[in-house]
């Protein structure tokens, strides 16, 4: 199967103007030097011949000048109805390149089911959702269990006096539990592509492990495909350019625990369960997660958040919340730089305040605190998350349900 390139619109060329008409000044100098042309050229070589009969020279002289100049209008049309051609038919593809563009850019994912474990845990979805919402700091200082040093940092209150070979099981385990319902609700012919992006102190292998063991445990009768490529979000451009017409849906487990720096990190562990709108219709989702747009660096900003906008579509104003996670300080600074209702304090929700650093989880962490505000405020929401030890950012709209159906 061919591997269809992300939604680009900024590379399509701009369309091209039409040839403009030659001005009645030309036309005029054209009608009076060509008389003249015509005169000297029919009279000099025949002169002789001309002089006896008068009539016969000036009749020469026009049916001469009127064929240039009919063959020279006529050329003229000719060559600037081809170019009219030629433009318009490079404007209505480039217009059908940017409709076909515009419309693959603005498929979406259903968000199925969440579960998110981090420091802001409730006893109910409400009342995590009111931590996220209100701000809640969770950064304390705990010790870390590897030696003895005491660190700030916020983590899942499960078992948090065993070490993570026991934490870690349990953890999933209550990934799995929460999902289940819907998972077991697809019909028999989806398939389930598991997505993990991973950070802990144990290896990737030994998680994935667990997780297959979890997931026997929980009696999950369905096979599926385990993935472990640490891509972030570009995870989810592919799938909607390269999978958005399969009866499947995935799975993203991402794991932020114990990790080898614990300064200032917040431990998250999350499971979305996302499908195709095009082919899922037996549940109904939670939200929509709209395609992610991916920002080079500080400079593409402006340009990069309108496009994540414009693919839902939606205009700023209307944004209720903007969740920042894993920035860094250059980062920070351009997006409170911008004057936009959604960067504002009320609106501003940076997950590394109060939670602290989620690094390679940032943006399943953020996407998963948008999803919790968009179902609860009934509002869409922007996700803003970075990519550890890099300059790139990545932008995301999450809405409510919409009942609207995607064009293919």
């Amino acid at each position: 199967m061919d591997i269809i390139m992300s939604v680009r619109l900024n590379t399509i060329p701009d369309a091209k103007d039409y040839p403009k008409k030659t001005g009645c000044v030309k036309w005029i100098m054209v009608s009076l030097l060509l008389p003249p042309t015509v005169l000297v050229s029919v009279f000099l070589p025949f002169r002789n011949e001309f002089a006896i009969s008068g009539w016969y020279f000036w009749g020469a002289v026009s049916g001469i000048f009127i064929f240039i100049w009919s063959l020279a209008v006529s050329v003229y049309w000719l060559v600037f109805i081809t170019q009219c051609i030629r433009v318009e038919a490079w404007n209505k593809r480039r217009e059908e390149v940017i409709l076909r563009e515009t419309q693959r850019g603005r498929r979406a994912l259903q968000i199925l089911n969440l579960s998110l474990h981090t420091a802001m845990n409730g006893d109910s979805l409400v009342e995590t959702t009111m931590n996220f919402l209100t701000r809640q700091s969770r950064l304390s200082t705990y010790s870390v269990l590897r030696g003895e040093n005491m660190v700030r940092r916020s983590v899942i209150p499960v078992l948090t006096d065993q070490p993570i070979t026991s934490r870690l099981p349990e953890i999933i385990s209550r990934l799995f539990s929460d999902i289940k319902p819907q998972l077991c609700r697809l019909p028999d012919d989806f398939h389930i592509n598991v997505f993990f992006e991973i950070n802990t102190s144990l290896s990737v292998p030994i998680v994935i492990d667990i997780c297959k063991d979890e997931w026997q445990k929980a009696g999950f009768s369905r096979t599926c495909l385990f993935s472990n490529s640490a891509r972030g979000l570009a995870v989810i451009d592919d799938w909607l350019d390269n999978d958005i017409h399969k009866k499947a849906v995935l799975l993203v487990i991402s794991l932020h625990l114990e990790p080898e720096q614990p300064e200032l990190t917040a431990e998250s562990a999350c499971a979305l369960l996302m499908a195709n709108r095009l082919t899922q219709q037996a549940i109904t989702p939670l939200a929509l997660l709209h395609r992610p747009e991916r920002l080079i660096d500080t400079t593409a900003m402006v340009e990069g958040i309108k496009q994540a906008l414009d693919w839902m579509p939606v205009k700023p104003d209307a944004l209720s919340g903007t969740w920042t996670a894993t920035l860094n300080a250059e980062q920070r600074v351009a997006l409170l730089s911008l004057n936009e209702p959604f960067i504002q304090e009320a609106s501003l929700y940076e997950l590394d305040a109060f939670l602290g650093r989620s690094d390679m989880a940032a943006p399943w962490l953020s996407i998963a605190a948008a999803s919790l505000a968009a179902m609860h405020l009934h509002q869409p929401q922007l996700a803003l998350s970075g990519e550890q030890g890099g300059d790139s950012l990545w932008a995301a709209v999450v809405s409510p349900h919409a009942l609207a159906q995607e064009a293919s």
